[in-house]
């Protein structure tokens, strides 16, 4: 089964600018969905996507309720998410390091403006001195 981040057809498509219905029709091309026909106990047909043998290492069954109405999605990992161009969120780690970082270079930015601002003032002072 698959592990980590799980995203719907609807947050895939949300990240890359499309809507669930096109999102769901695209990985039914790519070979990982294919949309079943169900009939409910009261008779009523329905349609839902199911994996195929090529999209269960990337898929997982979610199960909720809604309303007193129970539901099953396909949601699908971070590898479908790569495939079709979604940016992934950065781990802890990732972001740990990025904000160090920012905050590093925020320091040496400061500094650099302390020495720019001393050095204005030595200008000046030179510059008071040969009356210009």
């Amino acid at each position: 089964m698959a592990k980590g981040r799980m995203y719907t057809a609807t947050s895939l498509g949300r990240s890359i600018g499309q809507g669930p219905h096109e999102v769901n029709i695209l990985l039914e091309e790519m070979g990982f969905q294919e949309k079943t026909q169900v009939v409910l106990d009261t008779g009523r047909k329905m349609y839902r996507w199911e994996a195929t043998e090529k999209g269960k290492p990337y898929a997982e069954i979610m199960r909720g309720n809604r309303n007193g109405q129970a539901y099953e999605m396909l949601v699908w990992n971070q590898e479908v998410a790569d495939m079709l161009g979604v940016k992934r969120p950065p781990s802890r780690d990732e972001f740990d390091a990025l904000f160090n970082k920012v905050r590093a270079d925020k320091i040496e930015l400061s500094k650099a403006l302390l020495d720019i601002t001393d050095l204005k003032a030595k200008i000046e002072v030179i510059s008071a001195r040969l009356g210009m």
